[in-house]
């Protein structure tokens, strides 16, 4: 049971469940959190897709560290393991970002203080709800991949 998951057409469908779920996401919480103002669209296009891309490559990174780790045999520990480890990696990403000044937040962002910082509360929670999600849905939903 657990050997089946690492074959390769679960990582196709964990791809597929994280691109489409990680562009509704960003798509939706780009337009009221982010600061794009000074933006042409194309940019903003770009913008969107890379960090779109980003996402994918996170969640696929998270799924494949925290499987080699975590054995399958529980189910809810294992997905609890892969939100914790998401929301951690979240966290880094955004002090990295915000200190590189990649991107700021609009006023409306909800944000927690870490370590005398403020860190947008979306993104945390994208990385932990999604790849777990995405996990989810690969077990499930084959999109025609055997």
């Amino acid at each position: 049971m657990f050997l089946r998951q690492w074959q390769f057409p679960f990582w196709r469908r964990v791809a597929l469940h994280a691109l489409w779920l990680n562009s509704a996401w960003e798509v939706a919480q780009c337009r009221l959190f982010y600061d794009m103002s000074g933006a042409s669209g194309a940019s903003a296009f770009f913008f969107m897709i890379g960090a779109t891309g980003a996402d994918v490559v996170l969640t696929l990174a998270l799924i494949a560290s925290t499987l080699r780790f975590k054995r399958a045999r529980h189910r809810r520990a294992t997905l609890l393991a892969l939100a914790l480890s998401g929301a951690a990696a979240a966290i880094g990403i955004e002090i990295t970002a915000l200190s590189l000044g990649w991107w700021r937040y609009l006023s409306t962002m909800p944000a927690f203080p870490f370590f005398g910082r403020s860190i947008g509360l979306l993104p945390v929670v994208q990385m932990a709800l999604l790849p777990p999600l995405a996990t989810l849905l690969a077990r499930r939903f084959s999109f025609g991949c055997r």
